[in-house]
């Protein structure tokens, strides 16, 4: 009985894939541990998951950063039910450890979890600690870490990476390789939640290369919506092999196939596509919290394991003659791929489980 009460666990996420995915890999790995888990996230989060996984528990939210005072207020009403929600939730199924990756949602489940005493365990995905986290991170039984944390947060902090999918983490002992006669095949996307300038702006940077650039790549391309009929257009027109989508629903296959990467540089997105071992231009989210997108991908180009780009620079003659030359230099992508995989850490989450496991072992 008492056993049962202990392993009742609460994993909250924000409605992202970058909070979703290593939500659901570490609920995974922790059900082969035989400990039950939870998941909590909003309603954005609510519609990723869908109804393929049992136990997702809904709670409102909403960002309070940068709104206008209308909708602060609404955040801070949202927050109030939330917590009355999750208090119910936490007495409910006996919680006895809530996991948090970040975002608002978390905010009234750890307060919650605070008012009743139960264990707080705190992951930080990016470079930069995010507010949500800030705020409860003294608080946390245990804290986690992707990267080094400024030395004010990383007092006790475990930096273990960023928790990933168990089919991408399969594809962490396959070799990178490409040659001068080799096809390029090109991956670009957004995230998961799309970008315009990665969706027509960067379609329009590669039809602007040269003929026998263009005739050695071919392109897979997540883009918005609204921009599907237009790119189609102007690879077309381009003479460029272009497989085009509005939603990637197995990025672990494109991933295989893939040569060089156009992308994001959300924490979810640059744990993977290290555990992969791919070379990567990062063009980070300009208004990411904390320029958070910016440092995660700082860190990675430092280590010449990733290419970094300002969004303003998409379409610019210098990064269209950079992407150019790489194009043609199939040594310097196999440096920089090989650089990113080295630097990767395959076993966050099974790292991380074992650490749940070991607040668990303390408290029985």
């Amino acid at each position: 009985m008492i056993k049962d009460k202990i392993n009742n666990i609460i994993i909250v996420a924000g409605g992202t894939g970058g909070h979703i995915f290593p939500a659901l890999a570490v609920r995974n790995c922790l059900k082969k541990m035989s400990l039950n888990a939870r998941i909590v996230t909003d309603a954005r989060g609510y519609k990723i998951i869908g109804k393929t996984y049992q136990s997702i528990i809904k709670i409102p939210s909403k960002g309070f950063e940068g709104k206008n005072i209308f909708n602060k207020g609404l955040s801070i009403f949202l927050i109030l039910l939330g917590t009355i929600k999750a208090l119910v939730v936490l007495k409910k199924f006996k919680i006895r450890i809530v996991l948090g990756f970040g975002s608002y949602v978390q905010v009234p489940i750890m307060i919650a979890a605070k008012l009743l005493k139960i264990n707080i365990i705190l992951h930080e995905a990016n470079a930069t600690i995010g507010k949500a986290n800030m705020v409860f991170w003294k608080h946390a039984k245990l804290k986690a870490s992707c990267f080094k944390l400024h030395d004010i947060y990383q007092k006790n902090t475990n930096i273990i990476g960023m928790p990933v999918r168990e089919d991408i983490i399969k594809l962490n002992n396959n070799i990178f390789k490409i040659s001068k006669k080799d096809k390029l095949n090109l991956l670009i996307y957004g995230g998961s939640l799309g970008s315009a300038n990665l969706s027509l702006g960067i379609c329009l940077a590669i039809c602007s290369l040269p003929l026998s650039t263009r005739n050695k790549i071919s392109v897979t391309h997540q883009v918005k919506p609204d921009d599907y009929k237009e790119v189609k257009k102007n690879y077309s027109n381009a003479t460029i092999e272009a497989k085009i989508q509005t939603f990637f629903d197995d990025i672990s296959d494109h991933y295989t196939k893939a040569n060089l990467v156009i992308s994001r540089s959300g924490a979810s997105t640059v744990a993977e596509l290290g555990v992969v071992g791919l070379p990567v231009i990062y063009f980070p989210l300009p208004n990411s919290t904390g320029n958070h997108q910016y440092l995660n991908a700082l860190k990675i180009s430092k280590k010449k394991g990733a290419w970094l780009f300002n969004e303003n620079e998409i379409k610019t003659k210098k990064f269209i003659t950079f992407l150019n030359q790489l194009v043609n230099s199939p040594k310097l992508l196999m440096e920089y791929a090989n650089n990113n995989r080295k630097i990767s850490k395959p076993n966050a989450t099974k790292d991380l489980c074992r650490l749940i496991k070991g607040v668990i072992n303390e408290i029985v």
